[in-house]
């Protein structure tokens, strides 16, 4: 948030259940209904941007000398969507649903990015032909279905590796967000590293990826000259939960790395031993 404002615009993507993901599609088992109700639900995100893009017109038009348009920061804040400046972020849930983000993004023509709660992997052909990116909520999950391996959670990032999606690991541990999970993140790239990811390609997706995806990867994401000076010295693998970090620098200044926990960690250790056996 201190890189770059703004950053993206969060929409909850309609879902889709198999079967009738496509506008006018049948299914069975009330298909129908999810359908009809998810079109309903992305009728009226479109209609919300149509709005967007009248405004963004009658502003051009104003600024040409035209009549003055009173001014809507509502609006204005998603012109820069509409002119592809900052992806859209959809949240989506559910195979179905991913394909038909992602055949909707194209329909439209906007910069879309997925935030997955688990299923982006198995429409990996789509993204990769598409070259849409993946932001994986979180590797350490149980499998979503029944018939599913112990590991499909943990794989989920070699799988999309392997198809060519460009991917980051937020490692939030969930769809919506979870800030407080964020300091877990690294060793939600170890385990997926563990599970079939490159070891580069999970440091990647931590660092230069997320960079990559935000469009602040010419200051940010790796250590390169003209780069920001932001390094983090460990005693390990960064990736590995036994490590630890010993000092940091963001643009080349120190990081003061005390928190409430280490305070107390050291109030604690320090504490009188009780003396065994004394009467």
């Amino acid at each position: 948030m201190t890189a770059v404002a703004p950053t993206a615009l969060h929409i909850s993507f309609p879902s889709f259940r198999a079967g009738g993901g496509r506008r006018g599609g049948g299914g069975r088992g009330g298909g129908n209904n999810i359908a009809d109700r998810g079109n309903e639900q992305l009728g009226r995100i479109e209609a919300q941007l149509e709005e967007v893009k009248a405004y963004t017109r009658a502003k051009e038009a104003e600024a040409a000398g035209g009549p003055r348009y009173p001014r809507n920061p509502r609006l204005e804040a998603m012109i820069p969507v509409i002119k592809g400046e900052v992806p859209m972020f959809l949240h989506v849930t559910g195979v179905a649903t991913v394909r038909r983000a992602v055949e909707w993004g194209a329909e439209q023509g906007y910069r879309i990015v997925l935030v997955d709660s688990g299923d982006a992997w198995r429409a990996a052909d789509l993204l990769a032909e598409q070259n849409v990116p993946v932001i994986i909520g979180s590797i350490l999950g149980n499998p979503m279905r029944d018939d599913e391996p112990y590991d499909s959670a943990y794989a989920r990032a070699v799988k999309l590796h392997e198809a060519g999606v460009q991917f980051a690991i937020a490692g939030t541990g969930g769809n919506g967000g979870g800030g407080p999970n964020l300091r877990s993140m690294p060793y939600h790239a170890g385990v997926a590293a563990g599970f079939g990811l490159p070891k580069e390609e999970a440091l990647k997706s931590v660092t230069l990826y997320p960079a990559q995806i935000l469009g602040v990867d010419d200051a940010l994401g790796s250590i390169e000259v003209g780069k920001s000076a932001s390094v983090v010295l460990t005693d390990g693998d960064i990736l590995e939960v036994r490590t630890h970090v010993l000092n940091e620098w963001i643009d080349g200044r120190p990081v003061d790395l005390s928190t409430k926990h280490t305070t107390l960690w050291e109030k604690y250790r320090d504490r009188p031993r009780p003396v065994i056996g004394r009467q």
